[in-house]
C-alpha cells in the first residue's frame, strides 16, 4: 500500500462521507467588513465632539438664563434702592431745595 493509491486493499474499509449543501439559514452569514481602528477611533471622536457641542450649547442656555434672571434681580434691587433714596431725600428736603428745584424747571423751560 503507498502513500497515493486508490485501490483499496482487500480487507480494507473505507469510509463514506456524504456532503450535503448547506441550506440558506445555515450558510455562515458573511460579517461585516471590520473597520480598522482609525476607523473606530474617527468615530469615538465624531460621538465626543457631537456630546461636547450639545453639552456647550445647553451650558450657554443655562448661562444666559442665569445672567437673565440675575439681571432682572439686580434692577429689581437697583429700583427699591432708587426708591429709598427718593423718599429719604423728599423727607429731608428743605424749602430752599424746593424752590432750587422750580427755579431750575423754569430756567429750562426757556432754554
Amino acid at each position: 500500500m503507498g502513500l497515493f493509491d486508490d485501490e483499496e486493499e482487500p480487507g480494507e474499509e473505507t469510509e463514506v462521507v456524504e456532503t450535503t449543501e448547506k441550506s440558506e439559514e445555515e450558510k455562515p452569514v458573511e460579517k461585516k467588513k471590520e473597520k480598522s481602528s482609525w476607523e473606530r477611533l474617527q468615530e469615538k471622536w465624531d460621538k465626543i465632539s457631537e456630546d461636547r457641542d450639545i453639552k456647550f450649547k445647553q451650558d450657554q442656555e443655562e448661562q444666559k438664563e442665569q445672567f437673565k434672571s440675575n439681571q432682572e434681580e439686580r434692577i429689581a434691587n437697583l429700583n427699591k434702592e432708587t426708591a429709598r433714596l427718593n423718599s429719604l431725600n423728599r423727607i429731608f428736603e428743605t424749602p430752599e431745595d424746593i424752590e432750587h428745584k422750580k427755579l431750575k424747571r423754569l430756567q429750562l423751560d426757556f432754554d
